[in-house]
């Protein structure tokens, strides 16, 4: 174990940062943590313990046991509630310009305005960046994934642009508000964003061109349809792990 403290970015004289490698059954752990001048011990601690929680597994290996699963690894933990965020982001190499994001998050206390509630928001930011465009609403309902009862909605937009073919896109949402104080019961989002091929081919071209390769032919650009079978072919696929809470 390598355990290395530094003072935070900047001129800040308040915080400080850790890194701590361990190296376990020739695997490298690099933990990244951060602490105030008046928790530094508390905080030294607190790295202790995760580092003494790490354990090495195979990534195929699905553990019995709580904690959160790493690559190569699982942090073992309590079912003490404390407040926790993990935040996965993934894409679907066979489907250019889809792009997946999860968020589990442990919560004092649940939202009280629901998805459906609070979606004049976003619609209003995406109004600002595309004044012109035309925003339709595809999915909008009640859900229950895995025994947790969310809301969905899904929403398609279509940007004129003068010249150009139109700027296309869809976007939904699952929302679960979670309980207070509970392990086991976080509050969970799930987000998907396709933009019809038209970002993902400028993408793709743009990563050739910085490559020195060839450029890649256009992406198949799917359909509405094709993009709503494959969301919710995703949202079947999302249950909690066993024994993990």
């Amino acid at each position: 174990v390598r355990f290395l403290i530094f003072r935070g970015n900047g001129v800040s004289t308040r915080s400080f940062e850790f890194e701590t490698y361990l190296l376990k059954e020739g695997r490298l752990f690099k933990l990244i943590y951060g602490a105030s001048n008046a928790r530094l011990e508390a905080a030294k601690n607190d790295v202790k313990e995760a580092i003494s929680s790490i354990h090495i597994r195979s990534n195929d290996s699905i553990p019995s046991g709580k904690g959160l699963c790493i690559d190569n690894g699982l942090v073992s933990d309590s079912p003490e509630f404390r407040l926790e965020s993990t935040s996965v982001k993934f894409i679907l190499p066979d489907y250019p310009g889809f792009e997946f994001s999860v968020d589990v998050n442990s919560t004092n206390s649940p939202t009280e305005r629901g998805l459906f509630e609070r979606v004049s928001g976003p619609l209003q930011m995406f109004s600002s960046v595309y004044p012109g465009a035309t925003l339709s609403t595809k999915r909008k309902a009640k859900r229950t994934l895995a025994g947790m009862e969310g809301e969905e909605l899904v929403t398609e937009m279509v940007a004129e642009r003068k010249g150009l073919s139109p700027e296309t896109g869809i976007t939904g949402r699952w929302e679960y508000r979670g309980q207070a104080k509970s392990q086991g019961q976080p509050e969970v989002i799930i987000d998907f964003d396709y933009d019809f091929g038209t970002n993902a081919a400028r993408l793709a071209r743009e990563a050739a061109m910085s490559a020195g390769k060839e450029l890649p032919p256009p992406p198949k650009r799917l359909t509405q349809e094709e993009v709503m079978a494959i969301w919710d072919s995703v949202l079947a696929s999302f249950r909690p792990r066993p024994g993990a809470f």
